[in-house]
């Protein structure tokens, strides 16, 4: 057996906050993948937090102490290993991670000697977080690595390698691109840059066990990164691969951009023949630019390159089997108004996929509102939402929509528009939540449109997100009343049967229909009468449900509290 000169702890990171979601170690999976191929004299282990505290919640049936035991195992792990080697320790940093991560630095440092392990952290947090976290007590001596995370962590492993008896000193690691540390005080980032995707290794993740999403039953692949559009005014993707580079002239390379097909495809012909069947893409955007830019226009060629995608997994399809649930795309990948020529090139790609075993589609609708469309910088209209929606049908898609039913600059038309939208489309049927609230992100357009009109609330560098203030007294009411009707059955419904979560989903449109209409005619009273009698109907729902014990036991307790409290609640108002 090798005896290597360091050792590379992944961690995939999870947070009390969303323990009844599982975060599938994805990324972790995929540095460790990248980082075996390009580094030698480096043992690369992966800790994945949510299979250990699984493992323990199955047994305590105590959340909080499993988590807390997660926590104890991981520290433990890392000075076990500093006994013997040197350690870098890579914290995989998704929302609401802080916390943990904190907890893990500060433990793992009380006892290892501080020359013998180097923590760093990516991921979101990382990315968008950075200029916040190292400046924190429990990050002070760790580096982050922003953006894209595979060239950085591999010159990081090298950089130590060659520093061994000095591997913690930080000003080691800061001429890497996309590599941030503290130095003096100052915090920037020297270097952005961007993976060369058509030269990816092949194989860089070998075990399909690897990528594989427990929560969806899914084998997770990536054909590309970035965004074509990067316009709205609600998402960060222009800052996800970095921003706010010290030089002046080297700016953040957010745009679309895709991995090879003969990539793509080694891959999944490996991922097959060791028995994986159901494949999903996680791209940001599956199909790629759409619309003329400085004179060029990239429709044909993203088309071309689909199709091509579409026809190699037909014949994965038809020899294996092979299924691929779902790909992320925009409207105008299926539809754009005035383009007849094009409309019928799409239809006939979006068709080809289907043949080729594609079963459902995550689609950006967000609104049903003219002028919220136009306040999120989307691109489209409400037509070209209808006729996306139809023509998915049509051709047999599952369709989960992305829809944000509130935001601080709605107005009460904007709310009508979209249940009646909702509505009229059927999408309140989806195994989707679609009446949520516009989440304010640190680097997205619409804090600054926010900031302008004085609603902007406080900065949460936990969630980087911010609170807010709603400009319409009668749309944050309406908000108000649902979010606690919402709130109840919120993590219940994860847990439940498919059929009776869409139930759920279903009651939740019937009574947000009910409350804008009752408020529209006869206003507050109107709005308490409805709350009764939704209250009452939920909680025969409520008590319908088998209680097999667990979180289901834990969750649905909380649901009826919670339920019985709301008419009591609006009793009050």
């Amino acid at each position: 057996m090798k005896n290597h000169k360091l050792e590379v702890i992944l961690v995939n990171l999870i947070s009390f906050d969303y323990l009844v979601r599982y975060q599938a170690p994805l990324p972790v999976n995929t540095l460790a993948g990248y980082l075996k191929i390009n580094t030698m004299d480096a043992k690369i282990t992966v800790t994945d937090m949510q299979e250990i505290f699984n493992e323990y919640n199955s047994i305590e049936k105590n959340e909080e102490d499993s988590f807390n035991k997660t926590i104890s195992y991981t520290i433990e792990k890392i000075q076990s290993s500093a006994q013997n080697t040197p350690v870098i320790v890579g914290l995989s940093m998704k929302w609401t991670t802080q916390e943990a991560a904190a907890a893990i630095i500060s433990g793992a440092l009380s006892v290892a000697s501080n020359n013998q392990v180097l923590f760093v952290i990516g991921n979101i947090m990382a990315t968008y977080g950075y200029q916040h976290l190292l400046k924190t007590p429990e990050f002070q001596n760790v580096i982050a690595v922003v953006g894209e995370g595979e060239d950085a962590i591999v010159s990081i492993v090298r950089k130590a390698l060659e520093n061994l008896e000095d591997m913690t000193n930080l000003s080691v690691y800061r001429e890497i691109a996309n590599v941030v540390v503290k130095i003096n005080g100052e915090v920037s980032v020297d270097n952005l840059k961007r993976l060369n995707l058509p030269e990816y290794p092949n194989l860089a993740v070998p075990s399909a066990s690897d990528i594989f999403d427990k929560e969806w039953r899914v084998y997770a692949i990536e054909t590309s990164r970035g965004c074509p559009w990067g316009m709205c005014t609600f998402c960060s993707i222009k800052k996800q691969f970095g921003d706010r580079c010290r030089n002046p002239v080297k700016k953040a390379d957010w745009k679309w951009k895709g991995f090879t097909l003969d990539k793509v495809f080694a891959d999944i012909q490996n991922y097959i023949n060791q028995g994986a069947l159901v494949f999903d893409i996680k791209d940001s955007e599956f199909f790629g630019p759409m619309r003329k830019e400085g004179g060029v226009d990239p429709f044909w060629d993203s088309m071309d390159r689909v199709e091509q995608f579409a026809i190699r997994f037909g014949e994965l399809n038809r020899k294996f089997g092979v299924t691929l649930n779902h790909v992320s795309v925009r409207i105008d990948t299926v539809v754009r108004k005035n383009e007849t020529a094009k409309n019928a090139r799409r239809r006939q790609v979006y068709e080809l996929l289907a043949k080729s075993g594609l079963t459902g589609v995550y689609l950006g609708i967000e609104s049903g509102s003219e002028k919220q469309l136009k306040r999120f910088g989307k691109g489209v209209t409400v037509e070209e939402n209808k006729m996306a929606i139809k023509i998915l049908r049509e051709i047999g898609y599952e369709i989960e929509p992305g829809f944000i039913f509130f935001d601080p600059l709605a107005d009460m038309d904007d709310l009508y528009d979209n249940i009646n939208f909702i509505g009229e489309s059927g999408l309140y049927k989806t195994d989707s939540r679609i009446f949520g609230s516009l989440r304010v992100q640190e680097g997205t357009t619409y804090v600054k449109m926010l900031e302008q009109r004085g609603l902007l609330g406080k900065h949460s560098p936990e969630s980087l997100s911010y609170s807010c203030h709603y400009q319409d007294d009668e749309v944050f009411f309406i908000k108000a009343i649902f979010d606690k009707w919402e709130c109840a059955t919120v993590k219940l419904v994860r847990l439940l049967p498919l059929a009776v979560r869409l139930q759920y989903y279903e009651i939740n449109f019937l009574f947000l229909r009910d409350i804008l209409y009752s408020y529209s005619s006869t206003g507050q009273n109107g709005v308490k009468k409805t709350v009764i009698i939704y209250t009452m109907t939920r909680r025969n729902s409520l008590n319908a449900i088998w209680n097999t014990g667990g979180l289901l036991n834990k969750y649905l307790t909380q649901a009826k509290i919670e339920n019985d409290a709301l008419s009591s609640d609006i009793l009050n108002l």
